[in-house]
Formats: structure tokens, sequence, C-alpha cells
């Protein structure tokens, strides 16, 4: 199932949606009101602050999904109409913290990024995050931690006005479309590459690059790292520049994800939560536009 294409997911929602249970918002309402009793926020909540039984139990079967199954699935059906921006980042946290153990977003110790359009100018390929226009395909390649993280986890508050479709390739996928077509290739895909270091992610000490290939095989498991903009930019500073059968490549792989019968296309709706496998997805958003 790893090894999906958007014609082996249709007409398959019960494998990938979950909706949360009425007791589940109950239980959802009693602690965040516990929370603002108390005056935490995002920064000095706990675990044991919120406490959601019903999603516990079903975390197993949700992490099966992830590690097991297709590498993704949206939670969804919280009610975030009574919600604040602030309670919605927490009650994010929440969740996510049942998941996994969530690790800090960059060296400010930030626990969840707010994503959504600051108007960054044109030209910075790093941070898109922060702007509205297409995100490609990669994986969150996790240079402040010592392993890049299992689970990614998006929680929608609100809609943009048009567009912001949340995008997902297997990288099995990927992996067998590279070893249908360039067989004597694949061997290359298995090598190491620099990659450069996001920003916020690394002191001026630790400023060189991230060394890893883009496939490699842990235990029995394939496990896909891949950033075009790190990677090229990280070649170009060790002073190999990607060039010939693996600049070839990773035009390839481009073209690959670039082929809708390859890709999931969800527009998350208020209260949903997409979780994805880090290891064996790749996600991206498209193009949007504001309220």
């Amino acid at each position: 199932p790893r090894g999906w294409t958007a014609a082996t997911l249709a007409g398959r929602p019960a494998e990938l949606f979950h909706d949360v249970s009425p007791r589940l918002q109950d239980e959802l309402a009693t602690a965040m009101a516990r929370v603002r009793d108390n005056g935490l926020g995002l920064q000095t909540v706990q675990p044991e602050d919120i406490r959601l039984p019903s999603f516990a139990r079903d975390v197993p079967a949700l992490r099966a999904r992830l590690d097991h199954g297709h590498g993704f699935v949206v939670v969804r059906g919280i009610d975030v109409a009574h919600y604040s921006g602030v309670d919605c980042a927490v009650i994010h946290w929440a969740f996510s913290n049942y998941m996994g153990r969530v690790v800090r977003q960059n060296l400010s110790g930030l626990r969840v990024e707010t994503l959504k359009d600051r108007r960054k100018p044109d030209g910075d390929p790093y941070r898109l995050s922060e702007t509205n226009r297409f995100f490609g395909f990669h994986s969150d390649n996790g240079g402040l931690e010592p392993r890049t993280p299992d689970y990614i986890g998006l929680f929608c508050r609100e809609r943009a006005m048009r567009g912001g479709e949340s995008i997902l390739v297997s990288s099995y996928a990927l992996h067998n479309a590279v070893l249908e077509a360039r067989p004597a290739d694949l061997p290359l895909l298995y090598e190491t590459y620099d990659a450069a270091k996001p920003g916020l992610q690394h002191d001026a000490a630790g400023a060189g690059t991230l060394r890893y290939p883009v496939f490699e095989r842990r235990g029995g498991d394939l496990v896909m790292r891949y950033n075009r903009v790190f990677i090229e930019a990280g070649m170009a500073r060790a002073g190999r520049p990607l060039a010939g059968a693996r600049l070839a490549l990773f035009d390839f792989l481009d073209a690959r994800m670039a082929d809708a019968a390859m890709v999931f296309r969800h527009t998350l709706q208020p209260g949903e939560i997409l979780f994805s496998n880090n290891l064996t997805t790749l996600h991206g958003r498209t193009a949007y536009e504001d309220w």
C-alpha cells in the first residue's frame, strides 16, 4: 500500500480519513476550558493538561496507517468555530503529541509554526511556506534535530479563498518509477548528497551542509529525503553541483511528481489535520489566494 498512486487510492475514503467522535469533541472542550482557566498557552501547556482518551484509543490504528499503510491520514471534524487562533495552535499541538513526541520547529523552541502568506518577496526559495506561491514536493529534512521527523502534521483553521490544496506523493511509487524507467541510474540516488541547512535550523557555527542519500534502506523500510532546492544549494556549496546523470534523475523525479496520476490532492477544511509519514511520502501545496 505504500506504493500508491492516485488511481489506487480512488474510492477508498475509509482508509484516508478518520472522523472524530462527539465524545472526543466533549473531551476537547473540557480540556481547553481547563487550559484557559489556568492561563496556559502554547509554550506552557503540557501533555497532562489535555487528556483525550477517545483519541488515545484511536492512535495505534492511525499510526499503523502512517507506518504500514498509505503513509497519511486526514483526521477531520474538530469543531474550530468555538476556538481562537491561540486555542487552535494548542489543539494541534495536543493531537500531534498523541501521535508522537513533538519536536521544536526552530532554534527559538517554537512548538507549532503558523503557515500563512507573510508577503515574503520573490527570490527566497527557502521560506516558501511564508508565501502564497506553489510549494513543490519535499520532505522536511529536520536539520535541527539528530534525525528527520517521522511525521508531519498540518492543521487547517481557515481555508484559503482559492487554491491551497495539500498534495502528496508516495516515495515508494517514485522509487518504482525510477526502477522501471532508469534502473541503471537508480544506485545514484542511494549515494550521499550535500544539502543546505534551513537558516532557522542552525546557528552560525553549524551552517555547513547536511549529508544524506535521497533513498536509503532502514531495516525493511525504504526512506526518502528530498528537497531539491536545499540539495542543489548544498551541492553547489560543496563544490560538486548537480550535473549529468544525477541532474537528469532529479529532473525525472520532478516530472513524475508533476504527473496527476501520481498525486493525492485534498483541500483541507477547517478542523481537519493532515498527518503524513515524512519518511515515505513527500508533501507540498498549490498556490493560493487568501482573504
